[in-house]
């Protein structure tokens, strides 16, 4: 009898500490963050449902490459081995977006039967406001009772229990509450991939299409913008400087970015605005214009004349019945240049 009764409350024990277990791996995000350090690899998940604010923050930190260049500037035996803040860790500098996530703070998200218990627990760190959380974080080397309630739990280890042992055998210097490792612990680089558990290989293979899709579609804008072509020797050189093509460069860079459209339909539909704008080229028209000015530099190559002209005037009007002096007319604010092909104006670009 006796017996029994211990079996029953040994199981009843395995119980309790298993469903915390179960809970917690039910809700393992489907990302998994990959530190890559001096010693080996880390994978982290996360606890979206225990955490959300701080699960944001932080997975949107790694996506953006925020803890790359950074190190661990805690290592505490048998207690937590804790990353820098990216603000002040970093050895590189951060772009703006990164900046801007950076400076992010959240609040406290704790649970009674949430608990530093084990190995391999990230917990945020804070300063004395418990809602002044930001991008550092803990992991646990071993249960620390006394910080339950009081730091966020927001995920696990998943993979790299052996970095984190390694970790624990460098030589430490203790400064303050501090024990800090003697070296530095490089975190040389950072990447966010998905559990084939929780996301299927179709989605995934979506998700990275309209990424790369989107990529491609900015790579083309930074192409045009930065390595234009010869003026007239490309379609996408013809018109889109003007308010109508910029307006639609600009909403399909929105589509594109939010994954809405693809960055192939995106060069489609700029490559037919294109197509039309030169169509309208061949067509007769009865407006007129005229433009004086200061030639500065002209230029003849390949059946091909460009002209730059300044304090230009433009003299305008809908229809060729219109007298001079009813024409309307522009001074245009610094240098003007045109381009002209087969004798044709294709292009009057103000610089």
């Amino acid at each position: 009898m006796r017996r029994i009764f211990l079996l029953i409350i040994a199981a009843m024990v395995l119980a309790s500490h298993d469903g915390v277990d179960a809970r917690q791996q039910r809700e393992l995000s489907r990302e998994r963050a990959v530190l890559q350090t001096d010693f080996g690899d880390i994978h982290l998940a996360f606890y979206p449902t225990i955490a959300p604010r701080t699960v944001e923050l932080i997975l949107a930190l790694f996506e953006l490459g925020c803890y790359n260049a950074n190190h661990f500037f805690r290592v505490d035996k048998g207690f937590v081995a804790q990353i820098a803040d990216v603000q002040n860790g970093r050895q590189a500098p951060m772009d703006e977006l990164q900046q801007k996530w950076a400076s992010k703070t959240v609040p406290l998200e704790v649970h009674e039967d949430v608990k530093h218990d084990r190995v391999g627990i990230l917990s945020l760190a804070r300063h004395d406001d418990p809602n002044s959380g930001g991008s550092s974080f803990s992991i646990l080397l071993g249960p620390a009772p006394h910080l339950n309630m009081q730091y966020t739990i927001f995920g696990q280890v998943t993979k790299g229990i052996e970095t984190l042992e390694s970790l624990q055998q460098v030589e430490t210097v203790t400064e303050g509450i501090f024990v800090m490792p003697k070296t530095r612990i490089h975190i040389h680089s950072t990447y966010v991939l998905y559990s084939d558990s929780s996301l299927r290989c179709s989605e995934s293979v979506d998700l990275v299409e309209t990424r790369l899709n989107s990529t491609l579609w900015s790579l083309e804008r930074l192409r045009e913008t930065s390595l234009p072509a010869l003026e007239g020797t490309t379609m996408s050189a013809i018109y889109r400087g003007g308010k109508l093509g910029d307006a639609l460069v600009e909403a399909l860079d929105v589509l594109v970015t939010e994954g809405k459209i693809g960055g192939d339909l995106a060069q489609k539909v700029l490559e037919a605005y294109d197509q039309t704008m030169m169509e309208a080229l061949e067509k007769d028209t009865s407006a007129k214009g005229t433009i004086i000015g200061k030639l500065d530099l002209y230029r003849y190559i390949d059946n091909i004349w460009t002209f730059v002209l300044s304090n230009a005037k433009l003299r305008s009007a809908v229809s060729q019945s219109i007298p001079k002096k009813d024409e309307n007319e522009e001074d245009v604010d610094g240098e003007v240049k045109l381009t002209v092909v087969d004798a044709k104006l294709l292009r009057v670009a103000r610089q």
